[in-house]
């Protein structure tokens, strides 16, 4: 059922996020992100010079309005520590069995909150974190989370669960350029977690009948899903300022404020944890953001995820939807033909957006349709834009068949030579395909293209093929069947032959992704190859000794990300070595899915982190003795 079945809840409230710059290709090229490694010019520079250069301002184009403004080298958040927290985000709408949607149930009002693990006292103090799987390009953004809060002690939900939500649907989604420095402000994301019923912990769902029927329906399914969009990302502080403030010593973070909606729902087992759900509706030209729909089947209602459908239009608040005139639900029959409306307007004004984050149930006549002709047919989404009358044509149409293919592997994490799995889901029309589906796989890598003159760097996806140069990281069969009636996901196998991050797009049709198309609707797997650090001839005396771990561990974080520093100084060898065993701790694999993994970024190879635990036992007490005795 996922957020387009019953029962479900929705929010609505702001996003702070956190986000560390240092290491993105937005404005100048800082690292190596393949070997995780700084730039040989910065890495020359003393660490107060290459600090100094990261907070320097330059001067380049805005993409989206083509004007010159100043930007910081490092991007809009150089002092960012990756944290992720919503604010003020409250229950604001039930939809119970009945599909009938309601403010007046108690659990309305309720606070609603994703955190951080849990520490080993039990309590939550830490907030979720938020973290590239490839620094370079906005593809393989991911969130780390371990705790989900509704309510309080006496009526609400909380489960403590490490889970994982990726960015989907990532685009401009504002029918205005944005006027401002940034070229992301008018853009915005869905995201999508799921938590198993075993952590789910209801309270007092007898006072709120629209709790008491999510516990009901959560506990005989797999549990709960939760999706949300951000829009109008909007750092707190302008470029120009950030510049005056660091040139006066005054470090401060930017984070980002956004508008936050979302929904929670049903997670059932057919169902990814990651990826919306349901039928999929993609724009024959680019004038909205995908759709899904779910056609209900006990009632004429066909039910709509538009969280990212409609563009926004202009910047003010509370915003507004751009005029898109009238729109309506329709079909086109299963042997072809012109599009047959089955409904009256939808509202997809802004009010009604917020009220429901985007969902909406429209009822269909059943006299015009019956569910088996909507179950055979295309859907799709009728307005009157670029129609030559008054004959409305499609604004959304269904994808080929009814195929949607997808996956919840968007953050696969290898070192050279590993082997796993890809699991690739197929659905039609919301369930199991009626015939066997051939799924190619083509490897895309983010390819950087450094600054010119007054222009800012960046990366472009590009098809790893014979004429790329480019060397694959990982292999993967060129295609994989999809067996008919299949419902769970299919595992494709990978091996990591190479560092770097890559893309792993899926189509249906034997082809890569044409020249040009929109990556935010596109299906496509996301993994890392890490470096392949090897120090073992090194002197055991050498690579353990402080300076050579500072020059190739410590020194990366403390000049990237240097909100480490606030926790542990970095390039103090004293308060380094004190915090040994807890770096040991930290850094271990088997907590790589909480959010006190260190570091928050994700980007320690297997040979750095045996570094690391060879240095933490050379600097213990007795180790220290057996150095002394030794020299």
């Amino acid at each position: 059922m996922s957020v387009l079945g019953y029962p479900r809840l929705h929010f609505q409230g702001n996003c702070a996020i956190n986000a560390a710059t240092g290491n993105n290709d937005d404005v100048r090229i800082s690292i190596d992100p393949v070997h995780v490694a700084l730039e040989p010019f910065i890495a020359a520079m003393s660490d107060r010079a290459a600090m100094r250069w990261m907070m320097e301002g330059v001067r380049a184009i805005q993409p989206e309005c083509q004007e010159v403004r100043w930007y910081l080298k490092s991007g809009w958040n150089y002092f960012g520590n990756l944290n992720f927290k919503f604010v003020e985000t409250r229950i604001n709408t039930v939809v119970g069995w009945d599909g009938v949607a309601s403010a007046a149930d108690p659990i309305v009002g309720q606070e609603v909150a994703i955190l951080g693990s849990p520490f080993k006292d039990g309590k939550i103090r830490a907030t979720a974190h938020v973290c590239d799987v490839d620094p370079t390009g906005s593809w393989l953004t991911q969130l780390f989370l371990g705790h989900l809060s509704v309510g309080g002690d006496h009526l609400g939900i909380s489960a403590t669960h490490d889970a994982r939500a990726f960015a989907r649907w990532v685009g401009w989604r504002n029918a205005v350029r944005y006027p401002g420095e940034q070229n992301f402000g008018g853009g915005g994301a869905t995201w999508q977690f799921a938590l198993p019923r075993e952590c789910l912990d209801f309270r007092g769902s007898h006072r709120s009948p629209a709790l008491d029927a999510l516990h009901r329906a959560a506990v005989h399914a797999r549990g709960i899903v939760v999706q949300f969009s951000l829009l109008f990302p909007q750092p707190v502080i302008s470029d120009v300022e950030l510049i005056a403030l660091f040139q006066a010593g005054d470090y401060v973070s930017n984070p980002v404020r956004c508008l936050v909606v979302g929904t929670i729902g049903v997670w059932n087992e057919d169902e990814l944890a990651t990826a919306p759900d349901g039928r999929l509706l993609l724009p024959p030209i680019k004038y909205t953001g995908p759709a899904t729909a779910r056609v209900q089947p006990d009632r004429p209602v066909v039910s709509l995820n538009l969280a990212c459908t409609f563009f926004e239009d202009g910047y003010e608040y509370p915003p507004k939807k751009a005029d898109y005139g009238p729109v309506w639900l329709g079909y086109i029959p299963e042997g072809g033909g012109d599009p047959i409306r089955i409904s009256e307007p939808i509202d997809y004004r802004y009010p009604a957006y917020k009220a429901t984050a985007g969902i909406l149930d429209v009822t269909y006549d059943p006299r015009v349709v019956t569910r088996e002709q909507l179950d055979r047919g295309s859907l799709v989404l009728l307005s009157l834009i670029g129609a030559p009358g008054d004959q409305p044509v499609p604004l959304l149409v269904e994808v080929p068949e009814g195929l949607v293919v997808d996956t919840d592997d968007r953050g696969l994490y290898l070192d050279v030579d590993d082997r796993d799995h890809v699991h690739i889901l197929v659905r039609q029309r919301g369930g199991p395909p009626d015939h066997d589906v051939p799924i190619w796989i083509w490897e895309y890598q983010n390819y950087l293209v450094p600054a010119g003159p007054l222009e800012r760097a960046g990366g472009i996806p590009k098809l790893v093929d014979q004429g790329s140069g480019l060397d694959p990281r990982v292999s993967f069969p060129a295609v994989v069947n999809f067996p008919k009636g299949r419902t769970d996901p299919l595992p494709v196998p990978i091996k990591a032959l190479r560092p770097g991050a890559v893309a792993l797009a899926l189509t249906l049709d034997g082809r890569p992704l044409p020249a040009g198309y929109p990556w935010d609707t596109a299906a496509y797997a996301g993994a890392r190859v890490m470096p392949d650090d090897d120090f073992s001839k090194v002197p055991p005396h050498r690579r353990t000794s402080w300076k050579f771990m500072y020059k190739h561990v410590w020194r990366y974080y403390r000049i990237v990300f240097p909100a480490m520093s606030r926790i542990i100084p970095m390039d103090s060898r004293k308060d380094m070595e004190a915090a040994a065993r807890e770096i040991v701790a930290r850094t271990d694999p088997k907590a790589w899915h909480s959010t006190h993994y260190m570091p928050p970024s994700r980007d320690l190879s297997r040979g750095k982190r045996k570094l690391i635990m060879e240095w933490a036992d050379h600097v213990d007490p007795q180790g220290e003795e057996e150095q002394a005795e030794e020299e």
